[in-house]
């Protein structure tokens, strides 16, 4: 199930004001999705360090309160997810790396 709206982020407003809306960050490995949460917050990332473990975090992003879970991609941290963040969260934040011909040769 999505949201079909012009604003996607209005259609949050209504789960934010009493209890936030629990997002899941996914991708692969190194996709970028702790340097896309960074960008969200406006915090400035001075790393390109890969994220060894998971982070939840709670983020007002434009008077919506959100419930970040940002997940590494080794599959123990995956396994730890399964077993217990899953519940109640409204959505998915999936980020897809793009691969060109030259990148997979090397």
């Amino acid at each position: 199930m999505g949201i079909s709206s012009s604003n996607p982020l209005a259609s949050f407003k209504k789960f934010s004001r009493e209890r936030g809306v629990k997002l899941f960050v996914a991708g692969l490995d190194a996709a970028g999705k702790t340097s896309m949460m960074y960008k969200l917050k406006n915090f400035q990332q001075n790393s390109a360090e890969f994220e060894h473990g998971f982070y939840y975090e709670n983020i007002w992003i434009k008077n919506i309160y959100f419930i970040n879970v940002d997940v590494g991609g080794a599959m123990r941290f995956k396994e730890i997810f399964q077993l217990s963040y899953q519940e109640n969260i409204k959505g998915i934040i999936l980020l897809w790396i793009r691969v060109t011909e030259i990148e997979l040769r090397t």
